[in-house]
């Protein structure tokens, strides 16, 4: 695959590390592609292999996966970058599920979870990081996965307001019923409902730009097949947040 479309750092990743010792670690190109780098384990192999799959009415959530690409002697995997085109950019990325490890995960693995330590096994879902362009102010607001972790159940609420007011619109309006992104998050949970094929460890559903928003899903690298099983850790989560989302939306 050609990679010579003007490579360069992915500023507006929220979830993970756009730099790793001192040298970057997800790319973006002009050809509106982003370069996340392939684990030497299981991880890549099976995300990319998931990505490959019929995936049907999930299809519409999920970025194109365009392959594997060798940049600087590192391997990346290599999907549409969901924020090409944006001038600025917002974006807030929610880790969904009750659990985010699995019985036959590595000891390392569940060592790095944080469950318990987050809302996630209360909610059922965290915030890894959020971003958001203020009109009012003319700047963009960035809080990291460090953040996200200082949230309790009763703070959580903070970072879908902070996604929502950004000057243009009032976090009742973003989340209203009958907005683009509850819309598309009732799509998404209604495949929920019906699939019996996978289970999703770490997944994450990632909105993008408030004013006409956006919902993806996405990290795959810990998603299993499944048979014949409703995935209820990661389908009770999202109705978690539908639920504290329902209650923003009587916000002006």
């Amino acid at each position: 695959m050609s990679t010579d479309h003007g490579l360069r750092l992915c500023e507006h990743q929220v979830g993970g590390h756009m730099t790793k010792e001192s040298k970057p670690d997800t790319l973006v190109d002009d050809a509106g592609r982003f370069y996340k780098p392939y684990q030497g384990d299981a991880r890549s192999a099976r995300e990319v292999a998931f990505y490959q799959l019929d995936l049907m009415g999930l299809r519409a959530f999920v970025p194109r996966m365009f392959g594997t690409a060798e940049v600087a002697g590192r391997q990346y995997c290599v999907m549409e970058d969901v924020c090409h085109g944006y001038l600025q950019p917002c974006v807030l990325d929610v880790k969904m599920g009750f659990v985010t490890q699995y019985a036959w995960a590595t000891d390392a693995y569940r060592e790095k979870a944080k469950d318990q330590a987050t809302t996630q096994s209360s909610m059922g879902f965290r915030i890894s990081g959020l971003q958001v362009y203020s009109q009012q102010e003319g700047e963009m607001k960035k809080m990291g996965r460090s953040w996200g972790k200082t949230l309790t159940q009763d703070t959580l609420h903070q970072a879908f307001t902070l996604f929502a007011d950004n000057g243009a619109l009032t976090p009742g309006q973003v989340w209203a019923p009958t907005s683009p992104a509850i819309v598309r998050l009732q799509q998404l949970l209604a495949w929920l409902e019906q699939q019996t094929s996978f289970c999703f460890f770490q997944g994450t559903a990632t909105s993008l730009d408030t004013a006409n928003l956006q919902v993806h899903f996405i990290d795959f690298a810990h998603t299993f097949p499944t048979p014949r099983t409703p995935d209820l850790n990661v389908l009770t989560a999202l109705q978690s947040l539908l639920a504290l989302l329902a209650k923003l939306s009587d916000q002006r």
